[in-house]
């Protein structure tokens, strides 16, 4: 639940939803939920949303029982996720507006601010599912910012949004205008092209891992054939093998038998 809130914090919604399903899919005994486990359900809806940009379901790992008494007393957080998939703007804000009092106990403000603020970024980025590129002015007329309840005031605020969107990286697109400089969108489903410096970051930072890796196999590998305890074990269980080869010691013979030098190391 902490780590949860930490990411929420950070505002890495994944991560936050990954580390709050712990907490929701916790196994109970006849339906005994804990009042912690409906706060990290709050927050796990809330999560999903700003992630994904709809209601979510719960896991098939959750409880029955459990998963009734979130319904029942999360209603509110579950009408909030219905509207932002599937709700006007201006519903959204009245309905969010109408429980504030309800966020506030829970803790919840700061992450109603952040779903208002969401609605018409997940709209925009639902319109690459059917254009590849889009006038700004197509964009405003067509998108609502639930913030306010109805459009942005100008065609420049919606421009300035989809800016901060692609600079953050929640939108993948570039910004362009057209002959007669009307500015448009373009998708790019592909996601952005790296730059020479990143991809340069990216294979350095994959050689450390496979370093790393080699290291930690060298560690194994001296663990296993020249530590004396391990050696100590693997004679024995030579010597059982030679002794009860018939009706015995089940497993495959070692490849190796202990040398002098090896019975040296064991006697260190």
């Amino acid at each position: 639940m902490l780590s949860g809130t930490i990411f929420i914090g950070l505002k890495q919604w994944e991560r936050a939803a990954e580390l709050l399903v712990n907490v929701v899919t916790y196994p109970v005994k006849d339906g005994a939920v804990s009042k912690i486990m409906v706060e990290a359900y709050k927050k796990w809806m809330l999560a999903k949303i700003l992630f994904d940009g709809k209601a979510p379901s719960l896991p098939h790992t959750t409880n029955g029982n459990a998963a009734r008494v979130f319904h029942v007393i999360g209603k509110p957080y579950d009408v909030v996720a219905s509207l932002f998939e599937s709700g006007s703007a201006s519903r959204l804000k009245a309905e969010i507006a109408t429980g504030t009092e309800i966020w506030r106990k829970d803790g919840n403000t700061g992450l109603m601010g952040c779903i208002l603020a969401a609605y018409q970024q997940h709209q925009i980025r639902g319109l690459s599912n059917l254009y590849r590129t889009i006038s700004i002015s197509h964009i405003s007329e067509s998108t609502f910012s639930a913030e306010t309840g109805s459009k942005l005031a100008t065609d420049e605020a919606v421009e300035g949004l989809i800016m901060e969107m692609i600079s953050r990286g929640e939108l993948q697109g570039i910004l362009a205008r057209s002959s007669n400089r009307r500015p448009f969108l373009a998708f790019n489903p592909t996601g952005p092209a790296l730059t020479e410096s990143r991809v340069e970051e990216e294979l350095a930072a994959a050689m450390g891992r496979i370093k790393r890796m080699m290291e930690d196999i060298k560690a194994t590998d001296h663990l296993l054939t020249h530590e004396k305890e391990y050696l100590r074990w693997a004679h024995k269980q030579k010597k059982l093998g030679d002794a009860n080869s018939g009706d015995g010691y089940a497993g495959e013979e070692l490849g190796w038998s202990i040398g002098p030098d090896d019975e040296d190391l064991m006697a260190a």
